[in-house]
């Protein structure tokens, strides 16, 4: 069984999932706007930080635990 512990720290790392998700789709949108490459780039930082994060969370549950 789960504390509550977990419960807010778990809402807490999806709000961070969301806000650079968010984040990635701003500088994405700027990027555009502006035609800047290098804009682009930190966009992709983001999005792949926020695959990071997703794995990490899903990683007990694909192991089974």
């Amino acid at each position: 069984m789960e504390g509550q512990g977990a419960r807010k720290l778990r809402f807490l790392v999806t709000g961070i999932f969301v806000l650079i998700l968010l984040a990635g789709l701003g500088t994405g949108a700027a990027a555009e706007w502006e035609r800047n490459a290098s804009l682009w780039k930190i966009a992709d930082l983001y999005f792949d930080v926020a695959l990071l994060i997703t794995m990490a969370m899903r990683g007990p549950a694909l192991l089974g635990r």
